[in-house]
């Protein structure tokens, strides 16, 4: 997959790094591939793929997807989803204990020694406590942080973690406050601290609702809404009156959404606070690709 200047769009021109870049790939002729530039740029593979695909041209985004990251985030899903049935095995047994304890708790009433009947029923709520107020999530997130760390391959926990986080939050059942402990959790600063557009986008795109909401508690978003459905990066709609096909480029940090046009020569750019872009869009007709 070859790749010039002009698949890319919306980079910062004076960025050092971004010029260096350019007068490499002019000095090559123009054209190269992205293994050539993250050899001749190591750090872009480390550091910075995301903003690479972030800057890089919808059409030849989705080229790229297929050539370097589609075979490889399979393979992860596989594993986290062998490992997800291993944990429904163990949440099976769990429930198993759970009911054989409710017995056991039955039973109990039939003793005489009050005393001991005290004891045992003490006991056994602080069981069901632990056991029903554990958050699924965080179970799953602490084991596979358990199992990858080491000392002398961060790389490989972060990696894990990524992976493991967007397929929970393909399926999981999150609670409210989940995703607030995962970012105070778990070194998330390293793994997941860039990735929050990108986690929000998973919950949204896979329609789990629990997900959704439990990262715009922790991130304190009011949702943006077209339609019904939920605006995330790389969100794309059209508005059949004024002929724009628009596209979310995220969020800024005063919590407005950000915009390009895509089927205009030249780009045309917008921000809007939550009721700026609901008066944008009303009485409007809005088209979903």
């Amino acid at each position: 997959m070859k790749l010039t200047v002009n698949d890319f769009y919306g980079y910062m021109e004076t960025c050092q790094t971004i010029i260096q870049i350019k007068e490499w790939i002019e000095s090559i002729g123009g054209q190269f591939t992205y293994n050539e530039l993250i050899e001749k740029f190591p750090f872009i593979e480390k550091h910075h793929r995301d903003n690479f695909l972030k800057y890089l041209k919808p059409d030849r985004a989705d080229e790229f997807f297929d050539n370097f990251l589609k075979t490889e985030t399979i393979e992860r899903y596989e594993e986290s989803k062998q490992f997800l049935e291993v944990l429904k095995r163990k949440q099976s047994e769990m429930d198993y204990e759970i009911k054989r304890n409710n017995k056991e708790a039955e039973r109990l009433l039939l003793f005489e020694d009050r005393s001991k009947l005290v004891n045992e029923l003490e006991f056994l709520k602080g069981f069901y406590e632990r056991t029903i107020n554990e958050s699924k999530v965080l179970f799953v997130l602490q084991t596979m942080f358990d199992f990858s760390f080491k000392e002398q391959s961060y790389q490989t926990t972060n990696s894990i973690m990524y992976s493991t986080l967007s397929n929970l939050l393909e399926v999981a059942k999150f609670r409210e406050t989940d995703f607030k402990d995962i970012m105070k959790k778990y070194n998330f600063g390293y793994w997941g601290g860039n990735h929050v557009e990108s986690f929000y986008a998973t919950a949204i795109v896979s329609n789990n609702n629990s997900a959704w909401k439990s990262i715009e508690s922790a991130i304190e978003r009011q949702p943006f809404i077209v339609k019904g459905k939920r605006v995330y990066e790389r969100f794309i709609f059209k508005i059949k009156e004024d002929k724009l096909k628009l596209r979310c480029t995220g969020f800024t940090e005063n919590k407005k959404v950000k915009f390009v046009s895509e089927n205009t020569e030249k780009q045309k750019r917008f921000q809007f606070d939550n009721k700026e872009f609901k008066d944008f869009i009303k009485n409007k007709t809005i088209i979903f690709n």
